[in-house]
């Protein structure tokens, strides 16, 4: 059984029981998801401290730091070996370049998150980070 630790930074506690809803049923055999979850910046820069995430999914809009990509930056920073997958409701292109550009692995939106796109995208960072092998772009 291959487990994953995510820490997932999200301050809508709704939205983080989405996410560990999405990951409760692996669409792989063998595969087991643990969610962490932070609801500030400054918590999910804690919880780096004290644990060591496979992934992390992160939502731009925090009620600490400073802009999005600001603190999109300060988490790269704090983890750089550590995919991160932004997960959030903005939706439009220069977003999900500028949060490429900052470091993430992965954009994906919330109003189109399926179990499948989620566990594919969190296996496909992982992969990539484990196998030190750049993102495609």
């Amino acid at each position: 059984m291959e487990s994953f630790e995510l820490l997932v930074i999200e301050d809508n506690r709704a939205d983080v029981a989405i996410v560990q809803n999405l990951l409760k049923h692996p669409i792989r055999p063998n595969v087991s998801f643990k969610v962490i979850s932070a609801p500030t910046l400054r918590d999910g820069l804690g919880a780096l401290g004290s644990n060591k995430p496979d992934a992390i999914l992160f939502d731009l809009r925090l009620p600490d730091g400073t802009t999005a990509l600001e603190n999109l930056a300060a988490i790269c920073q704090a983890a750089p070996r550590v995919p991160v997958v932004v997960v959030s409701g903005q939706d439009d292109t220069e977003t999900v370049l500028a949060s490429v550009r900052q470091g993430a692995r992965d954009y994906l939106v919330k109003g189109r998150l399926d179990a499948a796109a989620l566990q594919t995208s969190i296996l496909r960072v992982v992969e990539w980070s484990r196998a030190a092998l750049p993102p495609p772009h």
